[in-house]
């Protein structure tokens, strides 16, 4: 009987860790389809009305991001070549 508890116990703190990590991944992937105004309506909606690429779009041709994203490979890239020798 206490192994059936301390397992019931075990997957309970499994799956809320699970459901903690999980459950503002799922809302930030939403809430990229949707347009601005949908993600402040009232009330909070889990699917998008219409699926909104505009938001993609703009963070690739508009931000910074894509340049920053590139600019963190190169440090990778160059970390490891310096890294590797010395292993």
């Amino acid at each position: 009987m206490k192994k059936v508890i301390g397992n019931i116990l075990i997957y309970s703190v499994l799956i809320f860790a699970v459901l903690t990590v999980v459950y503002p991944l799922l809302w930030l992937v939403s809430t990229s389809f949707k347009p601005t105004v949908e993600i402040f309506s009232k009330p909070l909606h889990w699917i998008p009305h219409s699926f909104y690429l505009e938001n993609y779009k703009m963070v690739f041709t508009e931000s910074t991001i894509p340049l920053a994203f590139l600019n963190s490979i190169a440090v990778s890239f160059l970390s490891a070549a310096i890294a590797l020798p010395f292993g």
